[in-house]
């Protein structure tokens, strides 16, 4: 079974530890998140196979964020069964779009395929809410498929534009506007 740990304060400002990695013998995917003594999650006492969305859930829960270099690792580990390597992983620092993308109840979604040089990062929100169709809303970091009710983003010429980090800040507030409004 591979460990990975890293340190990262999650959205309310609490220093967490989250420790997770791929175990081969299960085929799934594990994960604790601790701080100074208390647990705050722990897989040990669940049954069943945990893929990479249940892995995110779960993060996206506790406020925490997969980097995206832990997150390849992760991805390499369960398409090729595993590894028995222990990995520290640096601090990671949340922006303010990881933020707010997490507390409009978005979590990450984990690459099927090989890792690729793209450092854009794939957010979702599964709602169970009818919000309509979605809309593509990215910068050069992230992509975030979001509520197109929620959002206005629109293509352009048939692609979808491509946002500096101040105008997807200005646009999550909008969403988070409307959320607390009830337009859906």
């Amino acid at each position: 079974m591979s460990k990975h740990l890293i340190n990262q304060t999650n959205v309310n400002g609490i220093e967490m530890i989250l420790e997770c990695g791929y175990d081969r013998p299960t085929g799934s995917f594990f994960a604790n998140i601790h701080s100074e003594g208390d647990i705050y999650y722990t897989s040990l006492v669940e049954l069943g196979s945990k893929d990479s969305g249940w892995l995110l859930t779960v993060t996206a829960e506790h406020g925490l964020v997969v980097p995206r270099q832990m997150m390849d690792r992760l991805a390499i580990e369960a398409m090729f069964d595993g590894s028995n390597d222990f990995i520290e992983h640096e601090p990671y620092t949340q922006t303010e779009s990881d933020r707010r993308l997490l507390q409009l109840g978005f979590r990450q979604q984990m690459s099927s395929v090989l890792p690729t040089d793209n450092p854009v990062w794939a957010w979702f929100t599964d709602s169970e809410e009818d919000l309509g169709t979605y809309a593509l809303l990215q910068s050069k970091d992230y992509q975030a498929y979001v509520p197109s009710l929620l959002c206005d983003v629109l293509p352009q010429e048939g692609e979808w534009p491509v946002l500096d980090e101040q105008d997807v800040l200005k646009r999550l507030d909008t969403m988070h506007a409307r959320l607390l409004k009830g337009a859906c």
